[in-house]
């Protein structure tokens, strides 16, 4: 039932970024757009997924300063391979990428996979306060371009929506979030109680010690400056890779770099939501963002069709490196299983109740 409900989920948001795919490129001309795509200059592709590929190993180190605190140390060469494993899941299952990239390390690693997921959770929480100041230093430095795109998608909307809310409604939600965390403490405080003798209790107890256990590496983390560093220079790869793609095509060449960090922001809001990869949400959310730097002298229809041709490189440029670079990732994931001597080189179907149980035990 479960299997039968994740793939109906999936279905849901690929027809809808499919929808939104169709809703961006149905009045572009597809054959002006292959014509471009002939003329492109290809190495400006390359040189974004090199440095895409920078990113991402940088995304595994950091990874590393929060493992480390758990008392594991682990090479360098095996989370990257489960960040890249991760991103080839992602293009077909939206955010099982994180889990499956937690079930590699503890293959490999043999480390507890509750804690695993509560380091990416704590990963996933700092990324989301990245991509929120992008958003706001982009809407700041670029006011004048996007003012339109803030009148019309988010200041009207909210007093649309807001000149009939009742104070009363404000105060009962307030009661029932503050209803909500009290029960949140008074179930966790009955399942630690209940924890010492009853089993299924105490592997609940031990799951939620682990994920806790995870999320507290941010505050027993040595290097934590690092740790920020790298988050700068992660998402700096990103602005850089979304901008480096502008020279590929003569009518975006032109285009600075904070078009680029508008396309970033604006795409990453696409990415963000859960279609497959990003498929449609991101194609939308790019061109969105590109036609509020349409060059002067250039036709409406001309620069939509660059910019629908952008959104596509940009986007099907990285799903295919990122799903080659995962396979080649799951290749060397199973050589090395193999090579000792272990049979079990599944991604969906993590030993959660033998990790459970062995945090038990150690308990």
């Amino acid at each position: 039932m479960k299997r039968f409900s994740g793939v109906l989920r999936f279905l849901l948001f690929l027809s809808i970024g499919v929808g939104l795919f169709w809703l961006a490129f149905r009045n572009l001309n597809l054959s002006k757009m292959v014509e471009q795509f002939k003329s492109a200059h290809y190495i400006y592709i390359f040189i974004a997924l090199a440095v895409g590929l920078i990113s991402h190993l940088l995304r595994a180190l950091r990874w590393n300063l929060l493992i480390k605190p758990l008392g594991f140390k682990v090479p360098a060469r095996n989370s990257f391979i489960a960040v890249l494993i991760g991103y080839m899941v992602n293009f077909a299952i939206p955010r099982m990428g994180e889990v499956s990239r937690c079930v590699i390390l503890n293959r490999t690693e043999k480390i507890p996979l509750n804690k695993l997921i509560g380091t990416v959770f704590i990963e996933r929480i700092f990324d989301t306060i990245c991509l929120l100041l992008i958003i706001i230093i982009t809407f700041i430095a670029e006011y004048q371009r996007l003012k339109d795109l803030i009148y019309n998608y988010i200041y009207t909307p909210f007093l649309t929506h807001s000149a009939g809310i009742d104070i009363k409604l404000i105060i009962i939600i307030g009661l029932i979030i503050i209803a909500m965390i009290i029960a949140a403490i008074l179930i966790i405080r009955f399942i630690r109680h209940k924890s010492a003798n009853s089993k299924f209790m105490g592997k609940i107890h031990s799951l939620l010690t682990g994920f806790y256990a995870g999320i507290k590496t941010i505050k027993t983390m040595d290097r934590k400056w690092e740790f920020i560093l790298y988050s700068i220079l992660i998402w700096t790869g990103y602005w850089m890779m979304t901008y480096i793609v502008f020279f590929s095509f003569d009518l975006t060449s032109g285009l600075g770099p904070l078009a680029g960090l508008a396309v970033l922001a604006i795409g990453s809001l696409g990415i963000v939501f859960p279609s497959p990869g990003g498929i449609g949400s991101f194609h939308f959310a790019a061109i969105l963002a590109l036609s509020f730097y349409k060059p002067a002298g250039v036709s409406e229809i001309d620069w939509k069709n660059t910019s629908g041709l952008y959104a596509i490189v940009n986007h099907e440029s990285q799903m295919f490196f990122l799903i080659a670079a995962g396979a080649i990732a799951y290749m060397f994931f199973v050589i090395n299983q193999r090579k000792h001597h272990y049979k079990d080189v599944s991604l969906f179907k993590p030993d959660l109740d033998e990790e459970i149980d062995k945090n038990i035990s150690a308990t």
